[in-house]
């Protein structure tokens, strides 16, 4: 026996996989030890997961968190719908086989899901880089790279990416007056160079949009036609508290009727329906 193949079985007995071993076993769909450091690396290195990979990655960088505890890092991700709390969940359950997962609810009504792993949180970060979006005190910002993630995507692959986005930290706003309605599609997004990250995505879908330092719009009737058409927002997620009008509306939905009432040249009439519909005035509603 080779030495190489002899402190390979040796290494296999004591439950300690090599990379390469990993690597075949991965490709040839053998069972393994999923939580192997190794396995991780080779796992990921498949690209049937480059897109649950950029999808937990965008739940990371809009409403999760890694954090060092100790000699440990907590990885996490905070909201309030069940439908994304769970595609968390199941994210890390295909590409880490992470099962469990501890659950609290916070003052606000958000519900925090998270599990720690050294491990898990080193991989992500090599991705990504960094998971902070937020300015340091000097002013500077982080520099996540998301692209990183997304090499080679084709269309229909950036569409869900984006749909993703989106509805974690964006929405449509309608602006209603007496003399007219303005609708349009925002991404919320702080971070200079995240901000560009999904602008280059749009761009590679020939979706026409502004940028400001507070994020990412689409304003013309045609660019929310093709945001309705080509991405819109993950069904079953509805409208939070920001909006008073539209509270507990399915995002989705209410994108179909405004996208139906820009067809259809009604958009006015929509728009003057649900002010007189009850609150006396309001000018942007943000959802």
């Amino acid at each position: 026996m080779r030495v190489g193949a002899s402190r390979c079985a040796l290494r296999h007995e004591r439950r300690a996989y090599c990379s390469s071993c990993v690597l075949l076993q991965v490709q040839t769909g053998r069972n393994i030890d999923k939580s192997n450091k190794f396995y991780i690396q080779a796992y990921q290195s498949r690209s049937v997961t480059n897109l649950e990979l950029a999808k937990l990655s965008v739940l990371l960088l809009t409403d999760g968190y890694i954090s060092k505890n100790r000699n440990t890092y907590e990885i996490g991700f905070v909201n309030t719908s069940e439908i994304l709390l769970k595609m968390f969940q199941q994210f890390i359950k295909n590409l880490f086989n992470i099962k469990t997962f501890g659950l609290s609810k916070k003052a606000s009504g958000a519900y925090v899901t998270r599990f720690y792993s050294k491990p898990v949180a080193k991989s992500l970060l090599k991705c990504c880089g960094t998971f902070r979006t937020k300015a340091y005190k000097n002013g500077t910002f982080p520099k996540p790279n998301l692209l990183a993630v997304t090499n080679n995507f084709n269309k229909r692959e950036i569409a869900e990416l984006l749909r993703l986005a989106f509805t974690l930290d964006g929405g449509l706003a309608i602006g209603i007056s007496d003399k007219r309605t303005e609708a349009k599609i925002l991404l919320k997004c702080y971070n200079p160079y995240l901000r560009k990250h999904f602008s280059r995505l749009l761009k590679q879908l020939d979706m026409e949009h502004t940028i400001n330092r507070e994020g990412i719009f689409l304003r013309k009737k045609k660019s929310i036609i093709d945001f309705a058409d080509r991405i819109g927002f993950v069904k079953g997620i509805r409208i939070g508290h920001d909006s008073k009008r539209f509270y507990g509306f399915e995002k989705q939905k209410l994108l179909k009727i405004v996208t139906k009432s820009i067809k259809n040249n009604s958009l006015k009439e929509f728009g003057l329906s649900m002010r007189h519909a009850g609150a006396k005035t309001f000018q942007c509603i943000s959802v």
